[in-house]
């Protein structure tokens, strides 16, 4: 369970990457 989790933390923080990099792009 807790090796699940940490994969949905780590794709959370690619998406939040992935915004801030649209937020400055724009």
């Amino acid at each position: 369970m807790e090796h699940i989790l940490r994969e949905g933390e780590e794709s959370r923080n690619e998406i939040q990457l992935e915004q801030l990099t649209i937020c400055t792009y724009i």
